[in-house]
């Protein structure tokens, strides 16, 4: 009885939803449990059609919309990327440096006796060397008597397209650590990236020099700031 009932329900409410009947024009239509079963229908016929609303990918449009946002961010950032790897390979170039006049000063003041530091060219390119009196050694592409290698740094691991500027290429150091001859005045190394651009504040670039006292003192600082700014020159 009860697969008749729902066959007779089914077909009715079928009937009632395929011809637009309304309990106007037929009563029959309006029997509650018909009612129910066509609610039941539409409000499903509702959550799916919400459903595949909801879970729609997005369309064409949209999706070049997007794409063209994207690419005209990344336009606008090149700029600003550009500035930021240039002024990486000037603080890189600085570090290379300073570490390797560090180095030099520890070296001589650990075999108590002297350590040259020379700059090979406009790149950041040095060879540390400790003093040695039965050694030879290859510095800057020379061979050097009386000297033996301590360390060979490369201007291309990191320095790129910065340039190095010294009032003198070798800084030599003695046993207490100071610079040997004593230079009267500070030794200031600048370390620019001139192809790039300016160095601030005309320019973008944060250029920075590597200055040696004559005591023996070592310190990169920015040109562009100025005393007591402890990053001042």
């Amino acid at each position: 009885m009860l697969i008749v009932r729902q066959f007779i329900v089914g077909s009715a409410l079928s009937g009632c939803c395929r011809t637009g009947l309304r309990a106007q024009t037929n009563p029959f239509c309006s029997h509650p449990l018909l009612e129910g079963h066509a609610n039941f229908h539409h409000n499903n016929f509702n959550r799916n059609r919400k459903n595949k609303e909801q879970n729609r990918g997005m369309t064409l449009i949209e999706l070049v919309i997007t794409v063209s946002i994207v690419l005209l961010l990344a336009i606008a950032s090149i700029p600003s990327y550009r500035n930021w790897i240039q002024n990486a390979q000037i603080r890189s170039a600085s570090d290379s440096i300073t570490n390797g006049l560090q180095l030099t000063r520890a070296t001589a003041v650990r075999i108590n006796g002297q350590a040259s530091f020379n700059l090979c060219g406009a790149d950041s390119t040095w060879s540390a060397l400790a003093a040695s009196a039965v050694a030879s050694t290859t510095s800057c592409g020379a061979i050097v008597a009386g000297w033996s290698t301590v360390q060979n740094h490369s201007g291309s691991e990191g320095g790129g397209g910065a340039q190095v500027s010294s009032p003198q290429a070798s800084i030599v150091f003695n046993s207490l650590g100071q610079v040997t001859p004593n230079p009267g005045a500070s030794i200031s190394i600048s370390v620019t990236n001139p192809l790039s651009g300016l160095c601030a504040p005309a320019g973008k670039l944060h250029c920075l020099q590597v200055v040696v006292s004559p005591g023996g003192q070592i310190r990169a600082c920015d040109p562009a700031l100025h005393l007591p700014d402890p990053q001042g020159c």
